[in-house]
């Protein structure tokens, strides 16, 4: 694999945030497709009205208002470009690991409900 160190630094920094401004609307998507499923196979069965990825979408904008919080830190030394890959992986991972293992575990819940 090959190290930051040897790559372009400001190439890979400008392609690895360009991937980031990507992926934050494709896991918005994500977020409302896997929602709007989980909806209709719990909800929908209890007489609830079938939402579309719109309303699913409205639905998380009102969960994230409700659930904010500001995490308070300490201003940071300069990190090192390494650092700031591993960070923005690490950012990059969890905004597609949540909706997939979401939308895993709530199929198998439905298939389990029969």
């Amino acid at each position: 694999m090959t190290e930051l160190s040897n790559l372009k630094k400001p190439a890979a920094l400008v392609a690895l945030s360009l991937l980031y401004l990507v992926s934050v609307p494709v896991s918005i998507y994500l977020n409302a497709l896997v929602l709007s499923s989980l909806w209709l196979w719990f909800l929908v069965p209890l007489g609830v009205p079938a939402i579309g990825l719109a309303h699913a979408w409205g639905i998380l904008i009102l969960k994230n208002v409700f659930t904010f919080r500001y995490k308070y830190e300490n201003p940071e030394p300069k990190i090192s470009d390494e650092e700031a890959v591993t960070r923005y992986t690490k950012i990059l991972a969890a905004l597609y690991t949540l909706p997939l293992v979401s939308y895993v575990f709530g199929l198998f819940a439905s298939w389990l409900m029969g």
